[in-house]
């Protein structure tokens, strides 16, 4: 009876602890880091991770690709060659990195994006998964569309030879990976597993209808089977080909019931699986266990998993970015930051020449850096303390964080006022519990110099003290007078009789000593500047203080002058009236030639009068002749003058249905510059009501504030529009001038293709102007090109005459052009309506700040200058932008651009385009050779 009870009593005691103890947390033998777009990463949802053979670490987001080497970032997009920012599978080798992309695959090699599609021989432009197989062969899976294989060396792709039941269906591949023994694996949607065998595919499927998916295909360390991500758990296929689903139960959830998206194994044995909602499922020699957000995971929607070479993993998350689980303790070694001192005044760098500060730089913040592989920058704490020579204890210990950006870098609070003394400043790199080895910086404020006590050192003459600027008394012969000068100066660490002073008499005399503050000095006739200072024992000198003194001449000269002033005025006066009466004549002359003028320029607003607009007539006539007939889609350059086209159109139309009342027309001007694509077309249709008179306006489904108005809508209102018009005479030619169409070209492919329908199905009563920088591009698959729509309308430069008239005669100019003024014009503005009228702008006003009346070739280099400088902002972010290949083309004169780059560059009207090849425009060119 005692032995059965002293066992009970140590069970209850065994399941109290285990009850009481704390849970261990998930994932507790890792370190656990995120890195998100704030530390550099393009964008926080990561669909693809890759490692290169360099070892660094690429991954693919919905906002471009990012590369990672431990240290720094580097992240590619659109703007810098990449096909589409969309990215959702990375491969590549020692010479190249495919990306594949929803509008394509992209390759960078040598630092230039080549871009590949349908005609290239892809299947379709979807591109979800890309493999670059040990024979150098590339392999692409795109949504629906198949599979291509790309020969090394080729540039054309071919067709995958997919069985005919496999091919008809459309193979939506989410993941393609190479077996060690050279079988390739490709995961589908619906589909399950394809695997390429000598040629011939074979079939894997694990559920039924649309539960047959895998998301993912990889083997693990030590185990020659295939392990698949499916939607529901995880599948192995063994050499043998038997197939096993995990039916291990973690949390109270099967695996075979959770959506694996990712499999992954790391070199200690470990099983992770990534899901979309449950975080990361590990399993160990100890059991499954859950990895979420709150144990250190960036998100628990986990997309995609890599285990690198060097045992680390990275678990890609859905908006919170990538996490790096870290097996290796972080060396306190690699916890060393870097200091600087900065002066609060001006925020810049102190210099530490002997480890002195003058007593004027007392108010010092230190700036603290730290650059730590492999971990973000924002983890990093700096602890500091500044301790103080002779006084204990020191001040308390302070800790700040680092920024988001590498390398970490963040600075102390300000110390104001520091007394003199030598000051020891201690800091330490603290990441998590791990504290790096402490780091010092000594140095001394020095004492401040001797203050005087007045503001002007006293001057004794005659016996008497003589104020600072005043004259000494006048002797009737005396030419050398004799002054006595009395210093007097205190000091915070030198005692008064330790004080030296010195003077001296400007401007030629060196400093000279005064024993104990007081000398005696000579001074002839004349003005005199006496300097002195007071040095205290540290060798600090205080800023000279000034005096003047003016020794009169003697009683006799000046009588003798004051007889010639009675004499000469009256001989000098007729001369000098007639000159400063010729003088002021000509000044008056030449205020009247600009009193009154003006800048007869228009920078920045819109031309809407017609006669103030130069310029375009042959455009504005083509479109307005042949609006009953077409369509136009208008395009050019930045700044080239769209918008103020578009509203010239508008008024000529206006002006045509006045004189034409049998035939009405609405003009209506819209500009879609970012409006939302969910609000296009009430936007639009809201336009158009608008313009409509409020008695002739039918109920409109626009004017209710739909939740979803949408193209249905848009015709219907359309429909009700001409409908209402038609019953009091001819129906209304409705005319849609839409600027800012580029933000059309963002808009998802279905609502483009169903506002080109509108437009060729509408044709009785809607036409269309558009505007923009890029040209109309057909999309595949487009059963209505833009070509077959609207008519192509280039807007180029202005003509050499109609530029020539802007210059002399726009708004009625009444100041002058040399020849070479207006040829500098014409060439540093290019024939550009915005530019030129700049540039003109920036002349004139040079030319009157000098009060002339003629614009000169100077006053156009000024203009250059000053507009050169005000874009500098625009330029520098468009110039970071560029890949180095294309900087050192620009610089070279661009000649053999690359046609990919040029695109942007000639949109953005920074490159034009001859019969040489490429070239920067004037301004952007003088700007490129200001930088180095």
């Amino acid at each position: 009876m005692p032995r059965r009870f002293l066992m009970l009593t140590a069970l209850l005691i065994l399941l109290v602890a285990l009850v009481g103890a704390p849970p261990a947390r998930a994932g507790g033998d890792l370190r656990w880091h995120t890195f998100s777009a704030a530390n550099g990463l393009a964008g926080n949802i990561v669909q693809a991770i890759w490692e290169d053979p360099a070892g660094r670490i690429w991954l693919g987001s919905e906002n471009g690709v990012s590369r990672y080497d431990g240290a720094s970032w580097v992240s590619y997009g659109v703007a810098d060659g990449l096909a589409d920012d969309n990215v959702w599978s990375i491969a590549g080798d020692g010479e190249s990195v495919w990306c594949a992309t929803s509008r394509g695959l992209s390759r960078l090699r040598g630092g230039r994006w080549e871009r590949f599609g349908v005609a290239d021989g892809l299947p379709g432009e979807d591109v979800r998964a890309v493999l670059v197989t040990a024979d150098g062969a590339v392999w692409a899976g795109t949504f629906g569309r198949g599979i291509a294989r790309l020969a090394p060396g080729a540039r054309r792709w071919e067709p995958a030879p997919l069985p005919p039941q496999l091919a008809r269906i459309g193979a939506f591949v989410q993941a393609i990976w190479q077996a060690p023994g050279g079988d390739l694996w490709f995961a589908t949607n619906g589909l399950g597993a394809l695997r390429l065998r000598d040629g011939r595919f074979e079939q894997f499927s694990f559920r039924l209808g649309s539960r047959n998916t895998v998301w993912s295909i990889t083997a693990l360390p030590g185990d020659d089977a295939v392990w698949m991500g499916t939607f529901q758990g995880v599948a192995r296929i063994a050499p043998d080909d038997t197939v096993t689903v995990l039916e291990d139960l973690v949390q109270g959830r099967t695996i075979s019931a959770t959506e694996t998206l990712a499999v992954a194994g790391d070199a200690d044995g470990d099983l992770w699986l990534a899901t979309r909602s449950q975080g990361v499922l590990r399993r160990t020699m100890g059991g499954w266990q859950r990895v979420g957000a709150a144990d250190g995971l960036g998100r628990n929607y986990v997309q995609t998993i890599l285990a690198d070479r060097e045992g680390r993993i990275w678990f890609g998350t859905r908006g919170g970015g990538v996490t790096l689980a870290d097996r290796r303790p972080l060396s306190p070694d690699l916890l060393v930051p870097t200091l600087a001192a900065m002066a609060v005044s001006d925020d810049l760098p102190l210099a530490f020449a002997g480890g002195t500060l003058p007593a004027t730089q007392n108010d010092l913040r230190f700036r603290f850096g730290a650059a730590v592989p492999w971990l973000p920058p924002d983890e990093l704490r700096f602890r500091y303390w500044l301790g103080r020579a002779g006084e204990q204890p020191p001040l308390a210990p302070r800790e700040v964080g680092s920024g988001a950006l590498a390398p970490g870098s963040v600075d102390s609070e300000p110390f104001i006022d520091l007394p003199p003394g030598d000051y020891t400043l201690h800091v330490v790199v603290v990441a998590g519990a791990v504290a790096g080895p402490e780091r010092t910086l000594a140095f001394r404020i020095a004492s401040a110099p001797p203050a005087f006590a007045q503001a002007a050192p006293t001057v004794v003459a005659d016996g008497a003290a003589v104020s600072a600027g005043l004259t000494l008394p006048q002797h009737m012969f005396e030419r050398l007078r004799r002054i006595e000068l009395r210093l007097d100066a205190q000091d915070d660490s030198t005692p008064p009789e330790a004080i030296r002073y010195e003077y001296r008499v400007l401007p030629a005399q060196d400093w000279r000593a005064a024993a104990a503050g007081r000398v005696l000095i000579d001074l002839p006739v004349g003005a005199w500047v006496i300097e002195a200072r007071a040095v205290d024992a540290e060798g600090n000198a205080s800023a000279p203080t000034q005096l003047r003194v003016v020794v009169p001449a003697p009683l006799w000269t000046t009588l003798l002058l004051a007889l010639a002033v009675l004499l000469v005025p009256s001989a000098a006066s007729a001369v000098g009236g007639a000159l400063l009466y010729r003088r002021r004549q000509r000044r008056q002359a030449l205020l009247r030639a600009v009193r009154g003028y003006h800048i007869p320029y228009d920078v920045g607003p819109l031309i809407t009068l017609p006669d103030r607009y130069i310029g375009r007539e042959h455009v504005i006539d083509t479109v307005v002749g042949k609006i009953e007939q077409n369509s136009f889609y208008i395009y050019g350059e930045k700044r080239i003058g769209k918008t103020s086209l578009l509203l010239q159109v508008q008024q000529r139309l206006i002006l045509r249905a006045d004189l034409e009342p049998g035939r009405p027309i609405l003009a209506i001007f819209r500009n879609i510059q970012d409006v939302p694509q969910e609000q296009f077309w009430l936007h639009l249709l809201r336009g158009v009501a608008a313009a409509l008179p409020a008695a002739a306006r039918p109920p409109l489904l626009c004017l209710g504030q739909p939740a979803s108005y949408d193209d249905l809508d848009a015709e219907q209102d359309l429909e009700q529009i001409v409908a209402h018009g038609r019953g009091g005479g001819a129906p209304p030619l409705i005319v849609l001038l839409l600027d800012e169409i580029d933000t059309l070209q963002r808009y998802d492919l279905p609502l483009r293709q169903r506002f080109r329908a509108l437009c060729q199905h509408a044709q009785g009563q809607l036409r269309v102007v558009l505007a923009g920088v890029r040209p109309p591009l057909a999309e595949p698959g487009d059963t209505s090109p833009w070509y077959n729509i609207f008519e192509r309308v280039t807007l180029g430069p202005l003509l050499d005459t109609d530029a020539l008239h802007l210059i002399r005669h726009y708004n009625y100019n009444p100041y002058a052009y040399t020849r070479a003024a207006a040829q500098a014009v014409l060439a540093a503005g290019e024939r550009k309506p915005f530019d030129t009228q700049w540039l003109c702008s920036e002349a004139v006003r040079a030319m009157l700040s000098d009060r002339r009346t003629t614009v000169t070739e100077g006053d156009v280099a000024r203009a250059v200058e000053v507009i050169v400088a005000a874009r500098a902002g625009e330029y520098t972010a468009a110039w970071r932008q560029l890949a180095p290949a294309t900087r050192a083309a620009l610089r070279a004169g661009a000649a053999d651009l690359d046609a990919v780059a040029a695109e942007q560059l000639l949109s953005d009207g920074l490159i034009a385009e001859g019969a040489d090849g490429y070239r920067p425009v004037f301004l952007w060119g003088r700007w490129i050779s200001t930088i180095t």
